[in-house]
């Protein structure tokens, strides 16, 4: 029971070597071990299942969860910013549905099943919760974008007012004192009791 709670799966994808097959020893030491699509595939075919879902293993900036081993291994880690990673959180939404909502009406055509019997399945749908940390570092990038794309378009000692004519009545003014007046101060409840 302690392997099958504790043991990761190998990573797959782009990065991976296709060449790994099996068990191996775990960078995390004990008696834990990694294991690759082979196995996930063997044990789901054994057992009869199409999924296998875990729910263990942080990964540093990682989107909350990720299908692994061929679409049967699915890894969904729910704490978002755990130890400072980075990470989003994730949490599976499952219902049933039938193989038309999934796959679409043709391949129940195709397959022979109307519409009325087609094969009912569980449907699993990742919610992701955005990591703070992700969202702070991204905010403070559009803010800096923000300010220095628009100091560098306007002409030094004009606003962007002051060079296009067709924009009369939407202007924003350098100067502190509105075109042809005195200075007022902004409007906020304190100051209107005051002038009252």
């Amino acid at each position: 029971l302690f392997n099958i709670l504790w043991s990761d799966p190998i990573e797959d994808g782009a990065k991976a070597d296709p060449n790994t097959f099996g068990v191996h020893p775990s960078p995390r030491g004990g008696i834990t071990a990694q294991f690759a699509w082979n196995i996930t595939k063997t044990f789901c075919a054994r057992n009869g299942l199409g999924l296998i879902i875990r729910s263990h293993q942080s990964k540093k900036g990682s989107r909350g969860f990720d299908v692994m081993h061929s679409s049967m291994l699915m890894r969904v880690f729910s704490a978002r910013d755990y130890e400072g990673h980075g990470n989003d959180g994730a949490v599976l939404l499952i219902t049933k549905g039938k193989a038309s909502e999934t796959k679409g009406k043709a391949s129940d055509e195709k397959s022979g099943n109307a519409e009325g019997n087609a094969e009912e399945l569980l449907i699993v749908r990742p919610q992701v919760l955005r990591s703070v940390k992700k969202q702070r570092v991204e905010a403070k990038k559009h803010a800096n974008e923000g300010d220095s794309s628009e100091e560098s378009l306007r002409p030094m000692g004009k606003t962007a007012s002051n060079s296009s004519k067709g924009d009369q009545g939407h202007s924003s003014r350098s100067s502190s004192t509105p075109k042809g007046g005195s200075a007022k101060r902004p409007t906020t409840p304190r100051n209107r009791a005051q002038s009252s």
